[in-house]
C-alpha cells in the first residue's frame, strides 16, 4: 500500500477526467493505444550516411565549392542556391582553396531581397562514440560567408596542405567584410550595423552555448526506440528524420528537395540540445583508491557484477524547433499545438548486448499565454478564447498519442498565487479532453519544498512510482526486443527549466537504478553506489544548464542540488546573480537572438521590428517603455495606498485623483518619494461623513 500522508502533498492526480483515490489499485489499466514509434513526419530517407571527413572549400568567380570525397557542393555568389554534383563534373582548376571545413550547416537570409550567408561547420570535438562506432559531434566553431561578389576577410580555417600556403599570423576575425556603396544600396550605414549585431549573435549561438550537435552516422533526432522498433515491439527500419528535431531544415532545403542519394550524404541533421557520453567502470579496481564501487553494499555481501564490468552512459536532449525561442519571447502554445521550451531527454544504457533506453519530455503548458511587460516576474496572462485554447490543447495532445502514447503531466506551477491562472487553465483543459492515455499530477514545488528543502521531491516521485513504471521502458537484448516504453513522463514549471530539472533528475535516477538491477550490475536491494551517483549527477546537471542557456541565457538555477544533491548557500547566492542576469537578457537582450532563431526556422524579419532595431538601440526603446510602465504603476500603486488611509472600510470608493507637485527641484525624486512631500489624492463616494482633502 502506498503511504497516504505523502500522497496528501500531492494536489491533484487525475486520469482522463476522474480523480484518483490515493490507493494503489486506481491506477487501474492503461488502454490499448498506438505505441510511440512515429517520427513526427520526416524529410530525409533512412540511410547509411559515408564519412564526408574534412572537406576542402574553394572559392571561384561565381561560387564556393566544397569538395568530399566523391562529390562536390556549389553555392552560387548570386542567386545563393545550392546543388550538389559529382566530383568529376566540377572544374576547380581556376578556384582558390580557402581551407578545410566539416560540413554544411545550410544558409541564413535576413530578408528574401537581401544577399545570403553559407554557415559552414569549421571546428567540432568528439562527445563520445555509441557502439558500433557511431562517433557523436559538438559544432564549437562556424564560418560565415556572405555569397556576394564582395571579398571575405580571412576566415580562419583550417589549413589545406595540398592547396595552401603557410597561414599568417594576423588574421583577422571571421566576419565578412561590407563593402559600402551609395545612396541606393540595399544596407545603408545603420542596417549594415545592424547585420553585422544579428551576424555576431548567429555566431555566438553555435560557438559559446555548446547548443548543437550531429553525427553523420547515427540518427540523432530519433530514440533508440523509434529507430529500432515498430508498433508491435517488432525490429524495424530506422525511421526518417524527426522533423520536430531537424534544426537546420529550413536552412537545408536546396538540398531536401533534390532527394538523390549523392545530395542526402551532404544533409547533416544538427539537433539543438544536449548530448554527453560516460563510460563507467562499476569494478574495484577501477575506482579512486579506498573506495569501492559498491560501498554502500552491506558488509560481506558481494558484488552483483564482475570486477571488470562496465557499461556506457549517454544522455541526449532535444529541443524542438517548433515554436523555437528565448524565454518571455516564446510561451505556451500555437494554433498548430507546438509549445515552447520543448525538450524531448532520452537516457540510454550500453552495457554488453544490451541496449536500454528510457525518455522524458518537458514543454510549456499547452494553452495560449504569455508574461509581458518589465516587471522582475511579470503576471502571466492568457489570451484568446476559451475554445481556441481548447482546439490548440487538443491538437498538442493528439500529436504527442501519435509519438509517445500515454503521458504522464507532472504539473509544477505554484496553486497559489500568480501561476495559479496557469495552473487552473491546464487543469481544466485536460477534464476536458478526458482521454484515460493522459494522467495529471499537481505539485506545488515551491510550497512543498520552501526553505531549500528539495529533497521532498521524492514525496512526489514515491506518490507516482507506481505510474512512472507502469510505463515502462525500451530493452533489446541480443538484437531483440523484450521490452518497449509504452508512454512519458511530460513534466513543466513555469518555464520547464530548473524546477523541472530536478524533478527529471530523480526519475531518471530511479529508472537507471532499476535498469541496473536488471542487468545485474546492483543488487536489488540497494541504491546507485557513490560512484555511479556522481557521474549522473553531473550529468544532468550539464544538461539542465545547457538547456537553460538555450531558453534563458543562463545556467540552471538550483542545480547546485542537482550536481550534488545538496542546497548550499553559495548555491543560492549563484541563483540570486543567475535571476538578475535573466531578467536583463530577457528584456534587453533576446530580442536579436530571438530574431535569428525565427530566422533560421523562416520566419523572416517583420517590418516593425526590423525598424525597431535599426533606428534605434532596443535598450534604449525598452527602457522608454519600461520608464512609462514602472511611473503607471507607482501612481496606481499611490492611489490605493492613499485610498486605504482615507476611506473608511464602510465606505465604497468611486475614484481618486493624483495631485503631484511639478516643482523641477523635486523631479529627481521618485513617485514613492513624493509621497511624503506634496502628493495629494481627492476621493469620492457616498460618504455620509465629511472627507478633508490630504495633503502629505
Amino acid at each position: 500500500m502506498w503511504n497516504a500522508p505523502r500522497w496528501s502533498l500531492l494536489e491533484h492526480v487525475f486520469i482522463g477526467n476522474s480523480a484518483l483515490a490515493l490507493a494503489p489499485t486506481v491506477v487501474g489499466t492503461w488502454k490499448a493505444g498506438r505505441r510511440g514509434n512515429g517520427a513526427g513526419g520526416g524529410w530525409v530517407r533512412a540511410r547509411s550516411r559515408s564519412l564526408l571527413g574534412r572537406m576542402e572549400l574553394f572559392q571561384s568567380q561565381t561560387e564556393y565549392t566544397v569538395r568530399g570525397a566523391d562529390s562536390c557542393l556549389s553555392c552560387s555568389r548570386s542567386s545563393g542556391s545550392m546543388e550538389v554534383k559529382a566530383a568529376s563534373e566540377v572544374d576547380l582548376s581556376r578556384a582558390v582553396c580557402l581551407g578545410l571545413v566539416e560540413g554544411v550547416i545550410g544558409k541564413f537570409q535576413f530578408h528574401p531581397d537581401l544577399e545570403c550567408f553559407l554557415i559552414l561547420v569549421q571546428q567540432k570535438c568528439l562527445v563520445g562514440t555509441v557502439p558500433g562506432k557511431h562517433d557523436m559531434y559538438k559544432i564549437t566553431k562556424v564560418a560565415v560567408i556572405p555569397l556576394t561578389d564582395a571579398e571575405p576577410q580571412d576566415l580562419k580555417l583550417e589549413f589545406c596542405k595540398t592547396h595552401q600556403r603557410p597561414p599568417s599570423d594576423s588574421a583577422e576575425p571571421f566576419f565578412p567584410k561590407k563593402v559600402t556603396g551609395d545612396s541606393s544600396s540595399k544596407w545603408q550605414l545603420s542596417n549594415e550595423k545592424l547585420e553585422r549585431r544579428l551576424l555576431e549573435d548567429l555566431v555566438k549561438m553555435f560557438t559559446d552555448s555548446d547548443s548543437f550537435y550531429y553525427s553523420l552516422t547515427y540518427d540523432i533526432t530519433n530514440t533508440a526506440q523509434r529507430q529500432q522498433c515498430g508498433t508491435e515491439g517488432q525490429l524495424r527500419t530506422p525511421p526518417r528524420i524527426d522533423d520536430r528535431f531537424f534544426w537546420n531544415k529550413y536552412m537545408i532545403q536546396d538540398l531536401l528537395k533534390q532527394k538523390s542519394a549523392m545530395t542526402d550524404r551532404w544533409i547533416i541533421p544538427i539537433i539543438q540540445g544536449f548530448v554527453q557520453v560516460e563510460e563507467i567502470h562499476v569494478g574495484h579496481g577501477k575506482q579512486p583508491p579506498g573506495e569501492s564501487a559498491f560501498s554502500d553494499c552491506l558488509v560481506g555481501e558481494q558484488p552483483p557484477s564482475s570486477p571488470e564490468s562496465k557499461f556506457l552512459l549517454i544522455l541526449i536532449s532535444r529541443r524542438s524547433r517548433h515554436r523555437g525561442g528565448m524565454r518571455y519571447k516564446r510561451r505556451g502554445v500555437d494554433s498548430d499545438g507546438n509549445v515552447a521550451n520543448y525538450v524531448e531527454t532520452e537516457q540510454l544504457i550500453y552495457s554488453g548486448d544490451d541496449i536500454l533506453s528510457f525518455v522524458q519530455i518537458r514543454g510549456s503548458v499547452p494553452v495560449f499565454w504569455s508574461q509581458e511587460g518589465y516587471r522582475y516576474k511579470p503576471s502571466p496572462k492568457l489570451h484568446k478564447s476559451e475554445e481556441e485554447n481548447k482546439h490548440a490543447f487538443q491538437t498538442h495532445f493528439r500529436e504527442q498519442f501519435k509519438v509517445y502514447n500515454k503521458q504522464v503531466i507532472i504539473n509544477l506551477v505554484n496553486q497559489t498565487g500568480t501561476e495559479k491562472l496557469i495552473a487552473d487553465a491546464y487543469l481544466r483543459h485536460f477534464k476536458m479532453l478526458n482521454d484515460p492515455r493522459l494522467i495529471y499530477v499537481a505539485f506545488d514545488f515551491h510550497q512543498q519544498c520552501q526553505g531549500r528543502k528539495f529533497e521532498n521531491v521524492e514525496i512526489l516521485t514515491d506518490g507516482i512510482s507506481r505510474i512512472i513504471n507502469d510505463l515502462k521502458w525500451l530493452r533489446l537484448s541480443k538484437g531483440r526486443v523484450v521490452t518497449v516504453q509504452e508512454g512519458v513522463p511530460r513534466v513543466n514549471c513555469m518555464d520547464n527549466l530548473d524546477r523541472t530539472n530536478i524533478v527529471q533528475t530523480v526519475i531518471a535516477r530511479k529508472i537507471l537504478e532499476q535498469q541496473l538491477k536488471v542487468l545485474k550490475i546492483l543488487a536489488q536491494q540497494h541504491s546507485l553506489p557513490s560512484s555511479i551517483q556522481r557521474i549522473f549527477q553531473i550529468m544532468w546537471a550539464n544538461n539542465g544548464d545547457a538547456i537553460s542557456r538555450q531558453y534563458a541565457g543562463t545556467a540552471a538555477m538550483k542545480s547546485d542540488f542537482t550536481r550534488t544533491g545538496e542546497r548550499r548557500l553559495s548555491g543560492v547566492m549563484k541563483d540570486g546573480y543567475r535571476s538578475a542576469n535573466r531578467y536583463y537578457l530577457c528584456h534587453f537582450r533576446h530580442a536579436y537572438r530571438q530574431a535569428i532563431i525565427d530566422m533560421m526556422h523562416g520566419l523572416q524579419m517583420t517590418k516593425g521590428f526590423h525598424k525597431l532595431l535599426g533606428n534605434q538601440e532596443p535598450e534604449k526603446a525598452l527602457l522608454i517603455k519600461e520608464q512609462w510602465r514602472g511611473r503607471k504603476q507607482e501612481i496606481e500603486a499611490l492611489i490605493l495606498y492613499c485610498t486605504s488611509l482615507l476611506i473608511p472600510a464602510a465606505e465604497k470608493h468611486l475614484g481618486g485623483w493624483l495631485f503631484i507637485d511639478c516643482n523641477s527641484r523635486s523631479t529627481s525624486l521618485s513617485l514613492f518619494g513624493k509621497i511624503n512631500r506634496s502628493v495629494g489624492l481627492c476621493a469620492s463616494g457616498p460618504i455620509k461623513s465629511a472627507l478633508p482633502f490630504y495633503c502629505a
